[in-house]
């Protein structure tokens, strides 16, 4: 019995230390945890503009396919990083081809569909960024020379970074203006010359 006794006193002088210890830990623990698993809001959004059946019968084959799983890794990376990601369609130019719809299924994302050429133009794109603090913008998709660079002129004069690599924006065949138009990009924010230097810059940013 007063072995039993002391056994008693012993647990509960044990219990007594260990709630002691965990009572008087320094109070930052808890916020220098919690803040490990905080994620900072991102300031870029991933943009998708025109990728729709309706363009691609246009565009060189070798060129759509080797582009498109460019865009395939920029939007994983997008993923990854909790990007907030627009997809723009031009009215009456039919859906979003399968291969990008299929890539970002399982991940909210917002679509617009655009009566003109620019994805500001008579749309809410730019109340959408603003709501999420959006200071850069990616933009990829179809036509390089036209929809793609008038929404790129748009975003800049609101005063977004425009971020684009040469090997994610198509154009049609019969556009020979592409190779100009990339020029326009530069001044607009930032042209890299590969989706591989995008990313890149954006991990260290």
């Amino acid at each position: 019995m007063k072995k039993t006794l002391t056994n008693l006193v012993l647990s509960f002088s044990l219990a007594l230390s260990s709630f002691s210890n965990i009572s008087c830990k320094d109070p930052s623990y808890y916020l220098n945890s919690q803040s490990k698993n905080h994620k900072t809001k991102p300031k870029t959004a991933l943009i998708i503009v025109d990728s729709q059946y309706g363009f691609l019968h246009d565009i060189n084959r070798y060129e759509l396919e080797s582009e498109s799983d460019n865009q395939v890794e920029i939007i994983r990376f997008a993923k990854q990083n909790n990007f907030p990601i627009y997809v723009l369609e031009l009215k009456n130019k039919g859906k979003t081809r399968k291969k990008i719809r299929k890539e970002i299924s399982n991940y909210p994302y917002t679509k617009i569909t655009k009566p003109h050429g620019s994805g500001f133009d008579k749309t809410n794109l730019d109340d959408l960024l603003k709501d999420q603090d959006i200071e850069n913008v990616i933009l990829m998709g179809v036509n390089a020379s036209i929809c793609v660079l008038q929404t790129a002129k748009d975003a800049s004069r609101k005063d977004y970074r425009v971020l684009t690599s040469s090997d994610i924006i198509q154009d049609a065949t019969y556009f020979a203006a592409k190779n100009e138009s990339l020029d326009q990009y530069q001044n607009l924010g930032k042209l890299f010359r590969t989706h591989e230097d995008l990313i890149d810059y954006l991990k260290n940013k």
